[in-house]
């Protein structure tokens, strides 16, 4: 079962901006080198965007980020 996803109207644009990187590089390091973060930074501005919206968005692998049905709800929203 998915956890609906928060009210989204309430997001930045910095927030929408950065989830829609994730979700396009699959990585945090490559996500990181197009915003120009550092990928620690980057880890919890995302950990921090999941607690606002209460919803897991990706799940971290060896391999990469996976989005989760919350990421692919949020996609069309954003």
């Amino acid at each position: 079962m998915v956890a609906p996803v928060q009210d989204v109207s309430a997001l930045r644009w910095d927030e929408v901006r950065l989830f829609l990187e994730l979700y396009r590089r699959r990585t945090l390091a490559g996500a990181a080198v197009d915003l120009g973060f550092d990928p620690s930074t980057l880890s919890r501005r995302l950990v921090a965007l999941e607690e606002l919206l209460g919803v897991r968005l990706f799940d971290r692998t060896r391999e990469g980020l996976l989005p989760t049905a919350g990421a692919e709800l949020l996609l069309t929203a954003a």
